[in-house]
């Protein structure tokens, strides 16, 4: 029996979001490391810190203004994270778990093969 492999939409989503502020950026005739930088220092989440602020460990200023404050604490973020994963796993587990069983199982007697 075949496991559904679970959809990779977030690395979706951040390839189409490059893509498109590129494509952007040159039909603006703008520099388009500056597209990279902003999305580097746009955080995640209203609650979390940037991509470029988690890796390197401190603000960076860009072009696009801020009004969030992200949390400076990194456990918290990491916390944070994680707990994020382990509800979408388990939501992605539920729902596999809940496919196969609703599905009928069919057994066969070993002795009359029936």
């Amino acid at each position: 029996m075949a496991v559904p492999v679970a959809g990779h939409g977030f690395i979706e989503r951040q390839v189409q979001t490059v893509k498109k502020t590129l494509i952007k950026y040159c039909e603006t005739k703008e520099d388009s490391h500056l597209a990279l930088l902003s999305l580097q220092v746009t955080l995640l989440r209203a609650d979390m810190k940037s991509p470029a602020e988690m890796l390197n460990g401190r603000k960076y200023k860009a072009t696009l203004l801020t009004k969030i404050q992200p949390p400076i604490d990194q456990e918290e973020t990491r916390v944070k994270l994680a707990a994020t994963q382990e509800e979408d796993r388990n939501i992605i587990t539920n729902t596999h778990n809940q496919k196969y069983l609703e599905d009928n199982m069919h057994t066969q007697d070993p002795i009359t093969k029936t």
